[in-house]
């Protein structure tokens, strides 16, 4: 379990997505909703499956492949808060950290790059309401003209 956490420790997104889930089975033990997780979950195969030392923590603390599910059948609370203190030893590390850091500016950048689009949107369509209206075709001011027959 160690070795996983360590493992998981260059990626923030999942050491804190694992504290958190770990945190709910713990604060509601016999809750089966927080004890069952749906392995083709989008965000599971991103923050935890996909990255090294994910489903091998999952399997550590206890949960089981079952119908598609990773399920924790067994409510053995001691490995739980084993596998949440190694996690959260994890988050002191600096690989940890420099994830976090990465995670957190690539949010921001994409925050920046949203609020850049919905800006530009915001001008192009103040700017359209300031153009006229384009006159009817072969009237003055047309910028359509006709071929010339020679």
């Amino acid at each position: 379990m160690q070795a996983c956490a360590a493992r998981l420790a260059g990626r923030a997104e999942a050491v804190d997505t694992l504290i958190m889930s770990l945190g709910k089975v713990l604060d509601h033990p016999h809750d089966e909703r927080y004890r069952k997780v749906n392995i083709s979950n989008r965000a599971f195969q991103e923050r935890v499956a996909s990255v090294p030392g994910g489903m091998e923590f999952m399997y550590a603390v206890g949960f089981e492949p079952m119908h598609g599910h990773l399920v924790l059948q067994s409510r053995d609370t001691a490995l739980l808060w084993l596998g949440k203190s190694a996690l959260e030893a994890a988050r002191g590390r600096s690989d940890y950290q420099a994830s976090k850091e990465r995670g957190e500016l690539q949010h921001a950048l994409e925050m920046s790059s949203g609020e850049y689009e919905a800006e530009l949107s915001r001008r192009r369509a103040e700017y359209g309401q300031r153009v006229p209206d384009e006159p009817a075709e072969g009237q003055a001011g047309t910028s359509w003209q006709a071929p010339l027959n020679w």
